[in-house]
Order: C-alpha cells, then structure tokens, then sequence
C-alpha cells in the first residue's frame, strides 16, 4: 500500500488481522447432483401429479364437469360429416382457464396446450388447433350462451 500514490486510493482499507487466503476452485472435483435431461421415464408421467390439487384449473374443470348443462351443445351436433370436432366440454374448460391467466390469443391458447402443464392437463395433452385463416378458429367457436342460462349475462335472472 505505501508504493501507490494518495491520489489512486480511494479509501483507507484497515490492515489488520490474517491475511485472506485464496481459496482454489473446486472446480471438477465438486460433486453436483445428478442431472441428466435426456433420461426417460420407467412409466409415463402423469399431468395429475404434476398439477397441484388447489390449482385453478381444477376448478374451473370441476365446474364445467359438475355443474354445467352441456346438453344443448352435444345435441347441436346433427351432422356426422366432417371431420371430428373437439369435445365441447375440453374446449369449456380451456376458455375460462385461458382468459383467467389473461390468455385471449386463440393461437397462444393453441400454443399453452403444448407447453403449459395446467393447459395440457385441461386438454387431456390434446393440442386443438386454430385455423390459419380468419374467422376458422377452432377454439373460440364453442358457442357459451348455449351450455347453461347461468352461463349467459344476457338471459334474465327470473328465466333461471
């Protein structure tokens, strides 16, 4: 400290005590745990343990599944051309979860369904897609105001 001029210190450090030893990098000789991404599983995983059990969409599946009347949308379907659809009740699930967690995009829903565990385990690990072109949106074409009266705003309390 006394070769170095008083004009580059910019504190006084006191000197006292041991001095610092340095320390050598453990380096290879650490031993870390295990980590390995491309081991595969004995049996495949399931969402279900991955999912926590107070987790909202569990909630919002228990609703559509418990409480809701899908009748009307099952009995839209008259005709068996086509390729098939969706089922409404995955698509009722994935909706109100996707907006809950401010998800509007049909496209970014499309995208959670493959690499959101909550969004795959709404859909059952299906990945609906959207259509290309405007106005073909799979996943926003499950008509709401049909499922339930309590599901619509625009139906009067007293038609309950």
């Amino acid at each position: 400290m006394a070769n170095i001029p008083a004009d580059d210190v910019l504190f006084e450090v006191a000197g006292g005590g041991e001095p610092s030893v340095a320390k050598a990098p453990a380096g290879r000789s650490k031993v870390f745990r295990h980590y390995d991404p491309t081991q595969s599983f004995l049996l495949p995983p399931s969402l279900d343990d991955w999912l926590p059990e107070d987790h909202t969409a569990r909630f919002i599946a228990e609703v559509v599944d418990n409480q809701l009347d899908l009748s009307v949308i099952y009995d839209s379907y008259v005709e068996a051309s086509g390729a098939p659809p969706y089922d409404p009740s995955m698509m009722l699930k994935l909706l109100p979860y996707a907006y809950s967690t401010g998800v509007t995009s049909s496209r970014e829903m499309e995208r959670r369904c493959h690499v959101d565990v909550a969004f795959r385990w709404l859909s059952a690990t299906v990945r609906p897609t959207t259509g290309r072109s405007p106005g073909s949106g799979v996943v926003t074409s499950v008509p709401w105001t049909r499922c339930s009266p309590r599901c619509s705003p625009s139906v009067p309390k007293q038609d309950w």
